[in-house]
């Protein structure tokens, strides 16, 4: 299993209406990308990890879609909405403890 997660400020949001990008700022995130051998492991392993910060009040975006890499594998990239950097700190110490704990599953 590989993973990785990453604080992104600006966003490019796409309108509709217009059929335009716009780059400016739509909100703070953190990306967080799971990687496994098959499907299912990765399905298991992001939802474990969007569980543990549920429990304490983050959500997943929910927009989220398994897709097959190069190499064989299978990722999910999934954003979490945090408003400010402490934010983001305490998402990624759960991230951290989740991934000590995935990789003796």
């Amino acid at each position: 299993m590989r993973s990785n997660i990453k604080y992104i400020v600006n966003r490019m949001d796409f309108d509709v209406t217009t059929g335009k990008y716009n780059s400016t700022i739509v909100g703070r995130d953190a990306q967080i990308e799971v990687i496994a051998d098959t499907k299912e492991e990765t399905e298991y392993l992001h939802n474990d990890l969007i569980e543990r910060l549920n429990k304490i009040g983050f959500e997943s975006g929910e927009c989220w879609s398994i897709e097959e890499t190069e190499k064989g594998k299978y990722s999910i990239v999934d954003y979490i909405t945090v408003d400010n950097k402490e934010d983001y700190e305490e998402v990624k110490e759960i991230y951290i403890q989740w991934k000590e704990v995935a990789k003796h599953e």
